[in-house]
């Protein structure tokens, strides 16, 4: 089976399992905390994946800004964004570091917020 087609399917398959199940449905429709857990499920608030799309643009956007500032392409660092909020995860050799990597990707286009969770891990030269 073509990789490509693969999505598409089980988008059908939810679609088709939704009209049969009320309360999937209604599920979907909505969005959703899980109690037990008390995390917030990313909800695509354009409703048929074009803020996937835009998310995924943008974590390539700012994947690319990082890559071409000479500091920061040397720190390890992670990007995911979801509805247009930015989280950064890994690493900044200095507090410096760590501010420029926010201060960069806030003016990607699509950022609408930076979730700045790098942990500071100072190098210190031996």
């Amino acid at each position: 089976m073509n990789t490509r087609t693969q999505p598409a399917l089980l988008v059908a398959a939810a679609l088709a399992f939704a009209a049969a199940c009320p309360t999937f449905a209604q599920a979907l429709d909505s969005p959703s905390t899980t109690p037990a857990q008390g995390v917030n499920v990313p909800v695509d608030v354009q409703g048929d994946g074009r803020q996937q799309a835009l998310d995924q643009a943008t974590t390539k956007s700012v994947k690319a800004i990082l890559q071409l500032d000479s500091e920061l392409k040397t720190q390890t660092i992670l990007v995911e964004t979801i509805n247009g909020i930015v989280r950064l995860t890994g690493q900044a050799n200095s507090a410096a570091l760590f501010s420029r990597a926010k201060d960069v990707v806030a003016h990607v286009e699509g950022v609408k917020s930076v979730d700045n969770q790098l942990v500071v891990r100072e190098v210190r030269p031996q």
